[in-house]
């Protein structure tokens, strides 16, 4: 059932694909339907930075922001079930107090957005990824936006963060932003491996570009394979510039945006996310698109996953969006 309605607000983001070959939507203009955003602040200049993405979403797209600020209680010996922790937390918590730290909140909002906003702000007690979890479901989120903060290689090691424990466990697209980006893309690189979710990633990017913006498909072709997938029967079928074709009148872009496309080439040395990560830097690309798929274990060793590769790095904003042929577990 959780699954199911995680499915549902998933779908009406609009991005479900037919089987291969692609095929164009029967309007030219795709009309989406309005995203509702739930808003995760930490507190950071990454949550400050999500925030104005999120206001612009509401003013240019009148998308429905709900704001969620989350107290980690973490560690604790034996975690019970979320919704009785939930419970007993806020029950803990105590509801004046409560009152006045969402007033504080909203205080602090505006004065980072400079101006006043009548998001809905809910205060919650907890472990941060499931809590956030849980109240998109609740609330019928169909994106989770979210500050992304850079990570040394010791912290990467040692830890897993609340951003890439939020990507293993959601089938709702996440928008994690780093204090780069004030405001709506301008430029985005999609991660294309011509797959569905790849293809779901490329048309979420068109809906949060900003007007007149640009996207990028990038293809990188891998050093290793592991068996023929989806995306790589289209190439074999097609070759990359009639897949990157088909792919294109498939998104049909809003008036004024563009797309491009490049193929990059993956070696031994270097992995699918590092050459990715250096077209963005070269090309100064504010947002990262990437469909998040599962792999088998000895692929996510050798190759590593791109999107998690990205999040747990945190040096660019990334836009991660779950296939949705993927049964992933619900949060408990």
């Amino acid at each position: 059932m959780l699954s199911q309605r995680f499915r549902e607000a998933h779908m009406s983001f609009d991005f479900a694909m037919s089987a291969m070959p692609i095929r164009p939507p029967d309007s030219q203009l795709r009309q989406i339907a309005p995203l509702s955003v739930l808003l995760a602040l930490d507190g950071g200049p990454g949550g400050d930075a999500a925030a104005r993405v999120a206001l612009a979403l509401a003013e240019q797209r009148m998308s429905l922001v709900r704001v969620l600020q989350v107290i980690d209680t973490r560690p604790v010996p034996i975690p019970p079930p979320l919704d009785v922790a939930l419970a007993v937390a806020d029950a803990a918590y105590g509801q004046s107090l409560q009152s006045e730290h969402e007033t504080l909140v909203s205080s602090r909002l505006e004065k980072t957005l400079a101006r006043e906003v009548s998001w809905p702000v809910g205060i919650r007690l907890g472990q941060p990824s499931h809590v956030i979890l849980h109240e998109a479901l609740s609330h019928d989120a169909t994106l989770i936006a979210m500050g992304l903060r850079h990570h040394r290689a010791i912290d990467r090691a040692m830890r897993n963060d609340t951003v890439h424990e939020i990507l293993r466990a959601t089938t709702l697209p996440v928008i994690a932003v780093t204090e780069q980006l004030q405001s709506l893309p301008t430029h985005v690189v999609v991660g294309m491996d011509f797959s569905r979710a790849s293809i779901d990633a490329a048309r979420a990017a068109l809906a949060l570009l900003a007007d007149g913006g640009r996207l990028t498909l990038a293809y990188v072709a891998s050093a290793f394979a592991f068996g023929i997938e989806e995306g790589e029967q289209l190439v074999q079928q097609l070759g990359v510039a009639a897949a990157f074709n088909q792919v294109r009148e498939a998104l049909a872009p809003p008036r004024g945006a563009t797309i491009d496309t490049v193929v990059l080439d993956g070696t031994l040395t270097r992995n699918i996310a590092t050459t990715l990560r250096g077209y963005v830097d070269d090309v100064q690309a504010d947002l990262v698109a990437l469909g998040a798929r599962r792999h088998g274990r000895l692929e996510r060793w050798v190759v590593g996953s791109v999107t998690s590769d990205f999040a747990r790095e945190g040096l660019h904003s990334l836009l991660a969006v779950p296939a949705l042929d993927e049964q992933l577990p619900a949060p408990s």
